[in-house]
């Protein structure tokens, strides 16, 4: 009455953190075991028996689920639990977090995933603004191949697209050229998503990521919140040019189909 299920338990000490990720979390397909008559007469009687008799699948996993919740959250509210990934399904509600695997990028198909433009990843944003609100966060979950030349540049265009939605994103940077990522941690939100003329960016307390969903370079000019205060900031995919603030406003140059984040000086 599960699923295939692996749960990677981090700690089982209270005063440790736990995180426990469910893998394969979706609806399941009704059981079709009670189909088979056939047995073999040198054993018994064949008895197959549900925990949850005359309902679906999907219950029982649910049932499970809320189970597994129920036990890590006896170990304190700040210990979570990860589904990867139930998005869609009556089983989200059981996850603090739920993953978005193979985001944009993946070993399954080659380069950026036609099915997922950055108006398609929006819309799903869009879609689960009420597990957001609810406390819950959603991951995503990139596979990057550094055999691509282009490696980098799909490093910073996922990076970006889960950051601008607040999307928690994580993926293997080893032999990329976007290793830098690993320290690009932008702080909170200081203003919701913005967009024009195809380019969306949004300032954060450490910075501005500025993404380019059109099919030309784009030079803009950004308006900074007024809770932004410093002064310069540099361009982390090359490390070296410097953004000057002036006048509580940025101007960039993003190529087409890019993405680039602009960080403070440390």
């Amino acid at each position: 009455d599960t699923a295939t299920t692996e749960i990677y338990t981090l700690s089982l000490h209270d005063a440790l953190p736990i995180c426990v990720f469910i893998d394969n979390v979706g609806n399941l397909k009704p059981c079709f075991a009670p189909k088979f008559t056939k047995l073999n007469p040198e054993f018994g009687p064949y008895v197959h028996e549900h925990l949850f008799p005359g309902v679906t699948h999907n219950y029982a996993f649910d049932r499970f689920l809320q189970t597994m919740r129920s036990l890590v959250k006896s170990y304190g509210d700040d210990k979570v639990v990860i589904l990867n990934s139930g998005i869609g399904t009556e089983l989200q509600k059981n996850g603090d977090c739920c993953m978005l695997e193979s985001f944009i990028y993946s070993w399954a198909w080659e380069g950026r995933n036609p099915n997922q433009k950055w108006t398609d990843i929006k819309e799903r944003a869009k879609k689960n603004e009420w597990f957001i609100k609810a406390g819950r966060r959603l991951t995503a979950l990139s596979y990057l191949d550094p055999s691509r030349k282009e490696v980098k540049d799909d490093a910073y265009w996922a990076f970006s697209a889960a950051r601008l939605l607040e999307i928690i994103w994580w993926s293997n940077l080893e032999n990329t050229g976007a290793e830098q990522l690993y320290q690009a941690h932008t702080g909170k939100s200081l203003q919701p998503l913005q967009e024009v003329d195809q380019v969306a960016y949004r300032t954060f307390e450490n910075g501005v990521i500025v993404l380019n969903d059109g099919v030309e370079n784009k030079t803009i000019t950004i308006n900074l919140p007024s809770e932004f205060h410093h002064k310069q900031l540099v361009d982390l995919y090359d490390g070296r040019r410097q953004v000057k603030v002036v006048n509580e406003r940025i101007k960039v140059t993003v190529p087409m189909q890019e993405a680039r984040i602009y960080l403070i000086m440390n």
